[in-house]
Order: C-alpha cells, then structure tokens, then sequence
C-alpha cells in the first residue's frame, strides 16, 4: 500500500509502467479509501519465468523501451530465479542490470516497513547470498537506531508480511542495441 501510495503522488497518470507476473502488480487499482490508486497508467507484465524457454529476448527488450518505470512488488522473483541461474540465465542477466541500474532506470522508492521488537528493527535483506549490486538508495534508506540484521528470511515470511516493492525510474533511454549488449547471453552462456 505504501508503494500503491507513492506511485499515486509521484508517477504522473498514464505513465507505462513495467511489472511481473505471479507477483501482485503495483500500483494496486481500485478505490483510493482502501489503498487503492485511481489514476490510469498503462500496465506492461513480463513473465520471467519463460524468459529462458524460447526467444524471448526480444520481448524483454520491447517492454524495457516502452516502459518509464519498473516495479517489483516484492523479491518473490528475482529471490527465488537468481538462486537457480542454470534455468533462468536471461532472467539473471536482467536482474544484475537492473540492480546495477545500468538498464537507464534508476532506484527511485523502496517503502519497507520491518518488524519491530522491544524498540529493535528487525531487519532481512532478500537480496543477501545473491549476485545483485546493491542500489545506492537501498543503503541510504537502512532504517535508524538498533538493528538486528537477520540475513535473508525465508520468503514466506518478507514476500507476505512485509515486502520491499522496488520503483524504478527511467533516467536514460538507451539504445536497444545498447539493452540487448547488457542483457543477452553470451554464446557460451547460451547452451
């Protein structure tokens, strides 16, 4: 909802906005009383589970040019593809870009909200054990005072109860063969 709430105020109305299937896509629609955002964007979703199974490069690729922001509701995705890069090598590539922000788009929000306990944050990182950059804004925004950093938590526990949506902004506009050199795999990752 936090994430719905900052796209409402910061991301002008019918904005391309690139999401993922199978994670629940942001901004949430709906009456703005129950956290819903009622301004019109256009919605673009990738399924990254099938990047891998064909040729869908090109696909991706479209999506990314279109596109003026992506969202990740939560590391449901990204969390569990990069822990398996032999079936989900392209998937990963984007991912590594993505996070290094060099597809043109930039880490603009990141609400979290983390348990607290005795006046101690508890804090997860889902990104911990995988091979992603971690964006400037993701350090700036460690959340104040006592802080038990738990490592990663198991999915159930951070995709459910307390998600951290990702909002990135285009700042650049590459050239698709500027994306495709960053993204596609090489011939020997390609086997």
């Amino acid at each position: 909802m936090q994430a719905t709430a900052w796209i409402c105020e910061n991301v002008p109305a019918r904005t391309t906005i690139l999401t993922e299937y199978w994670d629940d896509p942001l901004p949430l629609g709906g009456i703005a009383a129950r956290g819903g955002c009622p301004l019109p964007y256009t919605s673009l979703t990738m399924d990254f589970h099938t990047l891998d199974t064909g040729e869908r490069l090109e696909e991706l690729l479209d999506a990314i040019q279109a596109s003026d922001y992506i969202v990740l509701s939560s590391q449901r995705l990204y969390g569990s593809l990069l822990r398996s890069p032999q079936y989900f090598p392209l998937a990963g590539r984007y991912y590594q870009q993505l996070f290094a922000e060099r597809l043109g788009f930039r880490l603009v929000a990141a609400p979290a909200v983390y348990p607290q306990w005795a006046g101690v944050t508890l804090l997860d990182n889902p990104r911990a054990g995988l091979p992603l950059s971690t964006p400037p804004l993701l350090v700036a925004s460690r959340p104040a005072g006592l802080v038990l950093d738990l490592g990663r938590a198991d999915e159930s526990f951070t995709v459910y109860d307390h998600p951290q949506p990702l909002i990135f902004r285009r700042v650049e506009r590459l050239s698709r063969a500027e994306l495709e050199s960053l993204i596609a795999l090489t011939a020997t990752e390609n086997h």
